[in-house]
């Protein structure tokens, strides 16, 4: 038995499917990240997402996110945080989202930068930061719309747009 079981921890300790890589330092708490994001400078990645249900959730998580390239860029231009659609506090960060999974990107005091809902590649994730990797990035983009703290605004825009009146 004794043989089994080193024989299983041997097998186990030198496959490289069993191995854990490098990966995203999430922080812990909101209050964690913040205080981390004031410290360096660094601005806040939030991901909001809902990994038992949501698709491409755990297609951003594997594909996107697994990626050394985004790990690295991430860790190195981001204090980074996770919220998951079961935390309870999820509400009280007074960040209005329309769906899962969705990125935003704040200021280390909290103020949002930059939203950006839905599954993205690698390349397309890093392109999308790179402006906001440090306070000072773009504020002016269509993603920063004040709709996004009224999502139903956005629909009427939307439903709207090349109706205007004309006399």
């Amino acid at each position: 038995m004794k043989k089994l079981i080193l024989l299983i921890t041997m097998i186990v300790s030198i496959n490289p499917l069993f191995a854990e890589g490098p990966s995203v330092n999430w922080m812990p708490d909101w209050d964690s990240a913040k205080l981390a994001a004031m410290k360096s400078g660094k601005n806040i990645f939030i991901l909001f997402t809902a990994p038992d249900w949501c698709v491409y959730c755990v297609k951003l998580e594997e594909e996107t996110l697994n990626d050394p390239r985004v790990i690295d860029y991430l860790n190195d231009n981001f204090i980074c945080f996770k919220i998951l659609d079961t935390d309870p506090d999820i509400n009280n960060y007074n960040i209005a989202i329309k769906g899962f999974p969705t990125i935003v990107i704040t200021a280390p005091d909290g103020n949002r930068i930059c939203v950006k809902a839905g599954y993205c590649e690698p390349e397309a994730l890093i392109d999308w930061t790179a402006p906001q990797a440090y306070n000072g990035g773009p504020q002016n983009s269509i993603e920063n719309k004040d709709y996004l703290d009224d999502p139903n605004q956005y629909h009427r825009e939307r439903r709207n747009k090349g109706r205007e009146k004309k006399f």
